[in-house]
């Protein structure tokens, strides 16, 4: 199985431009779940919240009992308008940089999807691809389903399961959940971006951590699980690796170590098994019964990939 990144980047001034400008039709709106997070983001210059208007009804496959519960717990859905692509207009283009040297605002904008300015593509996985986008001065990450996979049931039920479950957790350590809207049938989900190294770039730069370190970063990786695993229900992360854990560039108060990758749709396969990395997942993960045992067992692999730079399966 591909593994999902954690769709981390460094600055975006570092970033590389790839993108090409496409606007979407000004006729195109989104029918989008209320921005979420704990401090939502603010509305462009000059524009004002709209009115909230009638919910809208989720699509109709997309009624099932987890579907619903989300619908329950997040916001009523509004219909905004599409946001204007606004990229910098400095005479000083640059092939080398996402964003301006000068003012900060994208170089190029990829696409919009509803008031999000797309700037590149971070990622596309088997069933979902992730983007850097840009809103009212912020670098934001945008995921949504793969064409092949829109249309099915299960992994838009997933994909709205993680942002159930993301608009609940409070945590240092996990990224925020920012927004999550539809549009033209296609669910989306937005979170905070995490600047920084994973911790198997880390190791690959900077070489093996000292015993010290190593431990001090899982003892704050365990913080993280145990608060997800007091929730009731526990909340499982079932992909613990080096890859999806982020040393942030700038720590979270007395967080250095970002956990990433909690997700659903990514994982899905086609007979809707879900499961990490064989040489880090444990034996019942495997055979489709996680257990919030089953996020520690992933501890010792990781360990032991940041002591000896060497991936655990060498070890087996």
């Amino acid at each position: 199985m591909t593994p999902e990144p954690h769709s981390v980047v460094p600055d975006p001034k570092s970033q590389v431009a790839s993108a090409v400008g496409v606007s979407a039709p000004e006729s195109q709106q989104v029918n989008r779940v209320g921005a979420i997070a704990a401090d939502p983001l603010p509305f462009g210059t000059g524009d004002t919240p709209p009115e909230t208007g009638v919910a809208a009804p989720l699509p109709s496959n997309n009624t099932s009992k987890t579907g619903t519960a989300l619908a329950e717990a997040l916001p009523p859905r509004r219909v905004l308008p599409t946001a204007t692509p606004l990229p910098c207009s400095h005479p000083r283009p640059s092939e080398v940089f996402c964003f301006c040297l000068d003012c900060g605002q994208p170089m190029q904008v990829q696409q919009v999807m509803g008031r999000y300015q797309v700037i590149k593509t971070l990622f596309q996985g088997n069933t979902s691809i992730t983007y850097l986008a840009w809103r009212d001065g912020r670098s934001l990450v945008i995921k949504t389903l793969n064409s092949d996979w829109v249309s099915h049931a299960e992994a838009r039920t997933f994909l709205e399961q993680e942002a159930k479950i993301l608009h609940q957790l409070r945590h240092p350590g996990l990224p925020r959940l920012i927004d999550f809207f539809w549009l033209e049938g296609r669910p989306y989900l937005v979170r905070e971006m995490v600047y920084g190294q994973d911790l198997s770039q880390y190791i690959s730069h900077q070489g093996v951590l000292s015993q010290s370190q190593a431990i001090a970063w899982m003892l704050q990786v365990c913080e993280v699980l145990h608060y997800l695993h007091q929730k009731v229900p526990s909340v499982l992360h079932q992909d613990i690796k080096p890859s999806n854990l982020i040393r942030r560039s700038t720590p979270h108060g007395n967080w250095e170590i970002s956990l990433v990758g909690l997700k659903a749709a990514s994982t899905l396969t086609e007979s809707g098994t879900q499961i990490g990395l064989p040489a880090y997942t444990a034996p019942e993960q495997q055979e489709g019964h996680p257990i919030p045992a089953s996020d520690l067992y992933s501890l010792g692999p990781t360990l032991v990939y940041l002591l000896t730079g060497q991936e655990p399966r060498v070890f087996l």
